[in-house]
């Protein structure tokens, strides 16, 4: 006959395993949601998708959507957070230019435009849920001067007018190559993309780099 004891320590030792299982599923049925999101964000739009076609494409409910998320804008900032992960790199390997000359960074360019063009569906979900959120869209500059903070192009300078400048150059920097590598998207890289790009190297290198040679 097994005691009570025994029968409570029994229940005790399987509860951590129990959820464990519960908070693998919670995160399974999160991450279904999300994907599910993104590929509808994708295929039709942002402002075309629904919660309920959410729920649905992640073989949920929308109640069960609401319980990880406010609203479709939540996923939008997650797209943000994944986008600014692929940014940040990038952004990293700006700092390490040992010489910053224009070949050097026009060479960066196109490295960033190789990871815009990996991401951008990402990108183009996330500026159609600005356009349609405006909380969204009034997070998107300081998030990105967040973005920049970090930076030792930055870090390098003192506090000042000087320092704010170049933190507020950056921020234009980010979006400008954003919508820059949207167009090179469109219409491919003809001769009047590659001017562009040409164009943009030089007013990247003048503005950030100058002053080094």
């Amino acid at each position: 006959m097994v005691s009570r004891t025994n029968t409570v320590e029994a229940v005790k030792a399987e509860q951590p395993r129990v959820q464990s299982l519960r908070d693998e599923h919670k995160r399974l049925t999160r991450e279904r949601l999300i994907s599910a999101a993104v590929q509808l964000f994708t295929e039709h739009g942002y402002r075309s998708t629904s919660v309920g076609e959410i729920a649905r494409a992640a073989g949920t409910t929308a109640t069960t959507f609401y319980r990880y998320f406010t609203s479709k804008a939540d996923i939008a900032r997650l797209l943000q957070d994944r986008i600014n992960v692929e940014v940040k790199k990038h952004l990293d390997a700006l700092d390490e230019i040992k010489r910053p000359t224009r070949q050097a960074v026009r060479a960066w360019i196109e490295q960033y435009g190789q990871m815009w063009h990996h991401v951008h569906v990402l990108c183009n979900a996330y500026w159609e849920a600005t356009a349609a959120d405006p909380k969204l869209a009034a997070e998107v500059v300081p998030v990105t001067y967040r973005l920049t903070e970090s930076m030792e192009l930055l870090r390098s300078l003192p506090e000042g007018k000087a320092r704010d400048r170049l933190q507020s150059r950056l921020v234009l920097m980010y979006l400008l190559m954003d919508r820059l590598f949207y167009l090179v998207n469109i219409q491919g890289r003809d001769a009047t993309a590659t001017k562009m790009l040409d164009e943009f190297v030089e007013i990247l290198w003048s503005s950030l780099f100058s002053s080094a040679g």
